[in-house]
């Protein structure tokens, strides 16, 4: 006899951002693994929450305008009810380069692209070539360098305005906004 999980069975997960779109995302992966998403878009939301039904897991958002999300992880460690709750933090960051990754990419490229006026937007696509020989013939601590050292390239070399990312492993993008005529051709040769 099959059993059917009760919604009271299925571990609920509370997910905080600020960022709408993220919580459509999130819910909707969470929600196709089986899980119960609870999304809110604020600590005092997630409070409220919390305070009727316990989640099994929080994904937290490190940056929201009410509270940082370590601060958030700081209190709710500090309670008796939720210290043992388990944190995933979200960021809109690489941890290695300290440049944005691709949710970063996603949000801050639309929000440039919604604020701009019929300007001109280049989008570069590049990648580290044997980034895999390097890890392999000198460690992966050769590789960090390399990957922090095209991080730091990028941001050299483009405009300080620049949307840049790490997107992948080895894949990193940029998106400018400019009136310049020309603009992508003048900078490919900067950044080859």
């Amino acid at each position: 006899m099959d059993h059917q999980a009760t919604s009271e069975e299925l571990a609920n997960i509370l997910i905080v951002d600020d960022i709408t779109s993220n919580l459509v995302i999130l819910t909707e992966i969470i929600k196709n693994a089986g899980y119960i998403a609870r999304p809110v878009t604020s600590v005092k939301q997630a409070l409220t929450a919390m305070e009727i039904n316990l989640p099994q897991l929080i994904l937290l958002d490190i940056s929201m305008p009410d509270m940082d999300g370590y601060e958030f992880c700081e209190m709710l460690k500090k309670d008796v009810k939720t210290r043992n709750i388990p944190i995933i933090f979200i960021s809109a960051y690489d941890e290695l380069t300290g440049i944005l990754n691709r949710r970063g990419f996603m949000e801050k490229a639309m929000q440039l692209i919604n604020s701009t006026d019929k300007k001109d937007a280049i989008l570069f696509i590049a990648d580290l070539d044997h980034l895999k020989e390097i890890n392999d013939s000198f460690g992966h601590a050769a590789g960090d360098f390399a990957i922090i050292s095209a991080a730091d390239y990028l941001r050299t070399n483009l405009p300080e305005d620049a949307v840049i990312a790490r997107i992948g492993g080895d894949e990193y993008v940029a998106l400018v906004v400019t009136d310049e005529e020309n603009y992508g051709q003048q900078i490919v040769p900067n950044i080859k």
